[in-house]
């Protein structure tokens, strides 16, 4: 058996713990721990204050001693006079005690109290401090309306309502502002809000700011709308609207602002006639343009057959008539090429009928760059 004194925890060390024969600190410290001297720690346990009102309804007595249930903590002399207690007990009523002023935050629709804790449906969190003044929070709370819970907005009319003229630094933190034209045909009424036809969302003061809505709303007639100037892009007969959106038959491919910019549909109506349309425009932009245009498709002696879609155009007598384009004498172009007037850009164009190259620049007895269509 070993020595009393051998090991690394010998008697002698044990022993030594122990507050006989202690230093002073060591003394000074027990007597804090049985409450005969004041403490001089937060840390430490249960002193009786007599300053202090454990009267409040959340102290409870626990084991002889008060517990707080505002923090989940034994109220020690230490606890209740720390910044988290403190912070905590200013608003009781968020904790579900009463006391203090009502806190008017969690009377919206969207907060809900969960385990003794407010929750968030906004945002599905937890309705701390931290959260209910971030700027996610703020950002939502404002237009609750787009997150399914009705709007907070006062109704039109009344004198207390948040407006902002134009101009004004603080028009993107107002509720509603003045200087939106709602009367546009895109907008509609929907539970007192007015929502937004062109993106399918709310139009709340955010959205008709944000870069989707101005943009969409610089071209309304690709969505269905008629604007103030009359938007003559789509009255090709190569356009046809599916769905409420238009649709490109010379590429097979909606027609987007990035497609109708690319460099394959503006080479292809360039010379739509190869693809069985005339570049003729569409004489009238206010009827339904799902039902005016036909497909051209070139006859043997450079002619066009013009055939009417079934789909679309019930008879011949409904179809609109189509001036075709015709093959152009040019005496002094080479074989095998052609000129063709466009319509749309009022000027000639050549197209090869072996290669089928197209330019505008007139061939002189050489070969050219090919512009494939």
């Amino acid at each position: 058996m070993p020595g009393a004194r051998s090991g690394k925890h010998s008697l002698k060390h044990i022993s030594g713990r122990t507050y006989v024969g202690a230093s002073a600190s060591q003394k000074v410290r027990a007597a804090e721990w049985t409450g005969q001297f004041p403490t001089s720690s937060r840390g430490a346990p249960w002193v009786n204050n007599v300053d202090y009102d454990y009267n409040k309804p959340w102290f409870e007595r626990r084991d002889e001693d008060y517990y707080c249930l505002l923090c989940r903590a034994y109220a020690t002399e230490g606890h209740v006079t720390s910044d988290r207690h403190l912070q905590r007990e200013s608003c009781p009523s968020y904790y579900g005690f009463p006391g203090g002023e009502e806190d008017t935050r969690f009377s919206h629709p969207w907060f809900e109290k969960i385990g003794g804790e407010w929750h968030c449906h906004l945002c599905d969190v937890v309705a701390t401090e931290g959260h209910i003044t971030s700027e996610r929070h703020v950002r939502r709370q404002q237009y609750p309306e787009s997150y399914g819970y009705p709007s907070q907005k006062k109704p039109e009319g009344d004198p207390s309502i948040n407006r902002v003229d134009e101009g004004s630094s603080t028009s993107r933190g107002a509720l509603w502002v003045t200087n939106i034209d709602y009367d546009k045909p895109w907008f509609e009424r929907r539970d007192g809000d007015y929502y937004c036809l062109l993106c399918w969302a709310y139009a709340t003061e955010g959205h008709v700011m944000s870069n989707r809505h101005v943009q969409r709303e610089s071209c309304p007639s690709y969505y269905g709308f008629q604007s103030g100037k009359q938007d003559t892009q789509f009255d090709h007969p190569w356009y046809e609207k599916v769905s409420g959106e238009w649709f490109c038959h010379l590429c097979d491919a909606r027609a987007t602002e990035e497609h109708l910019n690319s460099e394959r549909h503006v080479r292809r109506q360039l010379c739509p006639e190869r693809y069985g349309y005339s570049s003729e425009r569409r004489p009238d932009t206010s009827t339904d343009r799902s039902t005016e245009w036909r497909r051209e498709v070139p006859g043997d002696r450079g002619t066009i057959q013009q055939f009417p879609e079934q789909s679309i155009v019930s008879s011949a007598q409904s179809a609109l008539p189509r001036v075709a384009h015709t093959r152009l004498p040019a005496p002094d172009l080479p074989e095998p090429w052609c000129s063709y007037w466009s319509e749309a850009y009022q000027r000639y164009y050549y197209h090869n009928e072996d290669t089928g190259a197209t330019t505008w620049q007139q061939p002189c007895g050489i070969p050219v760059g090919t512009y494939d269509c």
